[in-house]
């Protein structure tokens, strides 16, 4: 009795065994039959779908729509097939390409960057509401700084001073608290500077205290400057500066 329960058991088990074996072949099968379909074949498909439908359509106004969307795919087609058979550039290649661009955008007069006082264009920041005349460039606390003098756009009234520290992403207007005109920048003394409205009366700013002084008695407080930005890895650093 012993021997045919045993007998038994062995024989499913084989059955079972081989079951088994037989989906997972079929399995593999399947997965080998489904492969995925490459991008292009899709995109293919997809214009393919598109034209067929143009084909059938009777709205004048549809069909439009349609080929606008068809010629919109193609162009993209045919811009993917172009840079897909364009040699890759290497990084020297790309970082020699944006520094010839970029020395080409910079004016002369950015590249030299002349320092003290000097007259600007009036349309220097005409976009972002200021209208200038007057920059001064120079060293303060470590950094190049530029202060711009001149009035709103809008009210040409209320004179501004704008003080700018590239290396810090530092950019910050000052309105004049007795508005007289626009601002002129005339003179500067260490790291006091002097300006003159355009009623003829003078204005005194201190860079440290970052304010009008109207009282040379009043005592000031100096601001501190924001932190210097975290600086990122440039890749292009060894190439540019071997």
């Amino acid at each position: 009795m012993k021997n045919r329960l045993f007998f038994l058991l062995t024989i499913l088990g084989s059955i079972l065994l081989m079951a088994m074996l037989f989906f997972q072949n079929q399995a593999v099968g399947a997965e080998e039959l489904i492969q995925p379909t490459p991008e292009a074949d899709m995109y293919q498909l997809a214009l393919n779908q598109l034209e067929s439908f143009n084909s059938n359509m009777d709205s004048k106004s549809a069909q439009t729509s349609l080929n606008n969307k068809i010629q919109a795919m193609q162009s993209k087609q045919a811009v993917q097939a172009t840079a897909q058979a364009e040699t890759p550039l290497t990084l020297e290649q790309v970082c020699k390409s944006m520094l010839s661009g970029e020395a080409k955008d910079l004016p002369q007069e950015a590249m030299s960057a002349p320092q003290g006082i000097q007259p600007i264009s009036e349309d220097f920041l005409a976009d972002r509401g200021y209208l200038l005349n007057t920059l001064w460039r120079g060293d303060f606390s470590g950094y190049e700084t530029e202060i711009y003098a001149g009035s709103l756009f809008e009210d040409r009234g209320t004179g501004i001073l704008i003080m700018r520290i590239p290396d810090l992403e530092f950019f910050r207007v000052f309105p004049d608290p007795q508005a007289d005109g626009k601002l002129t920048i005339t003179e500067m003394d260490g790291f006091r500077m002097q300006l003159q409205t355009t009623n003829g009366n003078m204005r005194l700013f201190d860079l440290f205290a970052q304010e009008f002084i109207f009282d040379l008695s009043k005592g000031l407080t100096v601001v501190d400057l924001p932190p210097a930005p975290t600086p990122v890895a440039d890749p292009c650093a060894a190439i540019s500066h071997p």
